[in-house]
Parts: structure tokens; C-alpha cells; sequence
């Protein structure tokens, strides 16, 4: 899998939960795309809280 960051406007949230976020911080990803050539895998799980 290469990962690839678009162009635009992002929020990075920190907190507990959803419900719960501590910190908040708005910023914007410019430029052009660019491959470090380098591969991730990274096992991922998601539990709805509703």
C-alpha cells in the first residue's frame, strides 16, 4: 500500500472518543504529490461508539 496525502484543508482532533476532544488543530497540506518509494501495512480497527 502507498499512502498518498491530497492537497487541502485537514483537522487533527485528540481526545478520549468523538464525544470527548481535547485538542484541536486546523492546517492545509499544499504542494505536489511526491512517493517516498518506502511501502506501510498496518492492521487497523474501528469500534462504533453509538
Amino acid at each position: 500500500m502507498n499512502l498518498t496525502v491530497k492537497e487541502g484543508p485537514y483537522a487533527f482532533r485528540v481526545g478520549h472518543s468523538i464525544t470527548d476532544v481535547a485538542f484541536t488543530a486546523d492546517f492545509e497540506v499544499t504542494g505536489e504529490a511526491a512517493e517516498s518509494g518506502r511501502t506501510y501495512f498496518t492492521e487497523t480497527e474501528f469500534e462504533n461508539e453509538e
